[in-house]
């Protein structure tokens, strides 16, 4: 994972960000894992990689489980980031839904 992970609502999903971006060769973008409790009729679950975005349009900057099934994420351009020292401000973020399933 790349991140600090977060479970969805029914505790179905984890989904976690990537590292701030910034650093050259991180990865950019949202993990979603999917939790299987029936697997193989084991105790514990199994945790397998369900949907990953690495890609250098938008940095991602937060987000929230809208439901187990869609993510709210918090995000601004890449180019936000691109001069020396710039930081975004609050008129350079905008919010998309990440729908799943």
């Amino acid at each position: 994972m790349w991140n600090k992970p977060i479970l969805s609502p029914h505790n179905n999903f984890i989904a976690n960000l990537s590292i701030p971006y910034g650093l050259e060769g991180t990865p950019n973008g949202v993990q979603v894992w999917r939790v299987d409790r029936q697997h193989n009729n084991e105790l514990e679950p199994v945790i397998s990689k369900y949907l990953e975005l690495d890609q250098q349009i938008w940095a991602p900057v937060d987000f929230a489980w809208e439901t187990d099934y869609s993510l709210l994420l918090k995000i601004t351009p890449v180019e936000n980031f691109m001069n020396e020292g710039r930081q975004p401000s609050q008129k350079d973020f905008y919010y998309t839904r990440l729908r799943i399933k």
